[in-house]
């Protein structure tokens, strides 16, 4: 395990951990972006949470660095089991909209995770898809039907408010 990864570990996902340290020296050392996104493949659902913690800050500020990883963040997004893990590529996703030429691809996933059990990955769903559908105007007609659906469904989601 690298040295990066090892910082995520200990605690649970109730806490962020040492995410804001590994995305501060990813983004002084570019070269670890590798080791980061190995995170999201992690066997521990703890690594994976907070790795895409880390990369979610990442891409707040360098775009660059995470671009080229988008296939396999829209694999993850699909099929990883951990809300946090969702949710934080949700919100990546926004981050990634300033690429005209992915636009319809983000939407794509995006709209997809509307249909998540996890009342966050929804809320940051629809959150990415309004800037989504702000910035690019192919892509808001759609956008804004999926996500005023979902807005009105999230409360009777299993996972939305009361429920738990």
């Amino acid at each position: 395990m690298s040295k990066i990864l090892e910082w995520l570990e200990g605690g649970d996902l109730r806490s962020d951990g040492l995410a804001d340290r590994v995305a501060e020296l990813v983004l002084q050392r570019p070269e670890l972006i590798a080791e980061l996104i190995q995170g999201l493949h992690d066997d521990a659902d703890l690594i994976r949470g907070r790795s895409a913690d880390a990369l979610e800050k990442v891409a707040r500020a360098r775009q660059d660095l995470v671009i080229d990883h988008l296939p396999a963040l829209i694999r993850t997004a699909r099929e990883d089991p951990v809300p946090m893990v969702r949710f934080h590529l949700a919100m990546t996703f926004g981050h990634l909209a300033c690429y005209p030429d992915r636009a319809d691809e983000l939407a794509q996933v995006l709209i997809e995770q509307l249909e998540d059990r996890s009342a966050f990955v929804k809320s940051w769903g629809i959150a990415s898809l309004a800037i989504l559908g702000r910035r690019y105007t192919r892509v808001s007609v759609r956008v804004c039907f999926k996500a005023f659906r979902a807005f009105w469904t999230i409360g009777a989601s299993p996972s939305g408010p009361g429920h738990g």
